[in-house]
């Protein structure tokens, strides 16, 4: 959490999206891709990125995965979604029942292909995960989901539909 990261560097060489690091207020656009900066919470609000307190500190939770997904929970409703890849520890299976309760979509790396499977396993175990994919499986699904009338506002589909 005190480093410098190169994260986004890294990224952008593997995207054609522009790939930048969390600034605080950013608005989300789309077809961006966003990196948490070392050491901070990030969460969603009015379409903004916030940077919360630093890791470690008094008035951190230190479940930035939690809280992320928490705050895309209440900003997205069921348009938001969550992946959980390769990590150790729980952190992100709260935060994904929070995705869950309002209709979201969560997707859990396949544990046997995770260098870390903690994480996607506790959000497999914890029965949140609607999918259990290889990471080269999950475009697939996103692009679906994100095209669904559920995820785009029309209630013509059911959360079920879209998850097929």
């Amino acid at each position: 959490p005190d480093r410098e990261s190169h994260l986004a560097e890294i990224l952008g060489r593997r995207t054609a999206m522009p790939v930048r690091q969390v600034e605080d207020g950013r608005p989300v656009e789309v077809d961006h891709v966003y990196v948490i900066r070392p050491g901070h919470v990030v969460t969603v609000r009015d379409g903004h990125l916030r940077l919360g307190p630093e890791l470690g500190g008094p008035r951190a939770a230190n479940r930035p995965v939690d809280d992320l997904f928490k705050s895309l929970a209440e900003e997205q409703r069921e348009r938001a979604v969550c992946v959980v890849l390769s990590g150790m520890g729980s952190n992100g299976a709260a935060g994904a029942q929070a995705v869950k309760a309002v209709g979201g979509l969560c997707i859990a790396q396949d544990p046997e292909a995770a260098q870390y499977p903690s994480m996607p396993r506790h959000l497999i175990d914890a029965g949140y995960a609607d999918h259990v994919l290889r990471v080269a499986d999950m475009p697939e699904v996103l692009i679906r989901y994100a095209g669904s009338p559920y995820a785009t506002g029309g209630r013509e589909a059911s959360a079920e539909d879209a998850l097929r």
